[in-house]
């Protein structure tokens, strides 16, 4: 190959590669949101399957508790079945509360350890009023309930360090307190539901991050009977 025909390779893989990164930063830009969207849907997922004997605040809840063996392979009741198919024409997000319980009692292990969380509930800044557009988990988990009448639940909620730790820890109790009232309100028993508030306590996120504190402002539910 002649000099002049390499330097002309040369120049098109230049020209080349600086398209490239051109196109490259435009697309880190646009997807940042698409990212922080996936991270927090990724953590909802796949932190739904963790132990709960694996945390700090596991640890607190379950010391007055007796443990509960996980029950595996019983093919599903009629009772079950006929629950499950009155849930099946409710329009969810996907991979949000109801689709997690859902799963979880299709699946039939009952281990009841697993912890799920709510995915699109939201608040009205640092307050205990939820915002109306985003409650339909709640509303769900109403409608699960009464079809699982044995269904026995708990509750905990957390935030970032954002605010005062005392009234953080008020704050988080006020929120899991108000999705009892309206679990009650839909006709579920309150001796069905146990609520923790635990303030500030056990981040699963880095607070010094905006991510970190999303993550960390969080409401999660455990199965404690079925």
């Amino acid at each position: 190959m002649t000099k002049s025909k390499q330097n002309l390779v040369i120049a098109r893989l230049n020209l080349i590669f600086a398209t490239m990164e051109k196109m490259t930063s435009i697309l880190l830009k646009q997807a940042i949101y698409i990212q922080i969207a996936v991270v927090l849907l990724a953590i909802g997922i796949f932190q739904c399957a963790q132990n709960k004997d694996k945390s700090p605040a596991s640890a607190e809840t379950s010391a007055t508790q007796p443990a509960i063996e996980p029950n595996y392979g019983a093919p599903l009741t009629e009772e079950t079945k006929r629950a499950l198919a009155q849930l099946a024409d409710t329009n969810r997000i996907v991979g949000d509360l109801g689709e997690q319980l859902i799963s979880f009692i299709s699946a039939n292990v009952m281990d009841l350890s697993d912890q799920f969380k709510f995915i699109g509930l939201r608040w009205d800044g640092r307050t205990a009023k939820v915002v109306e557009t985003r409650r339909s988990e709640i509303d769900d988990l109403a409608k699960i309930m009464l079809l699982f009448p044995k269904m026995q639940i708990r509750i905990e909620s957390y935030v970032d360090n954002e605010g005062n730790p005392k009234k953080d820890e008020e704050l988080t109790k006020a929120r899991v307190d108000f999705i009892k009232s309206e679990l009650t309100a839909a006709g579920v028993q309150a001796s069905r539901i146990e609520t923790k508030g635990f303030g500030q306590k056990y981040p699963v996120g880095d607070n010094k991050t905006e991510l970190g504190r999303m993550i960390n402002n969080r409401v999660e539910l455990y199965i404690t009977r079925l």
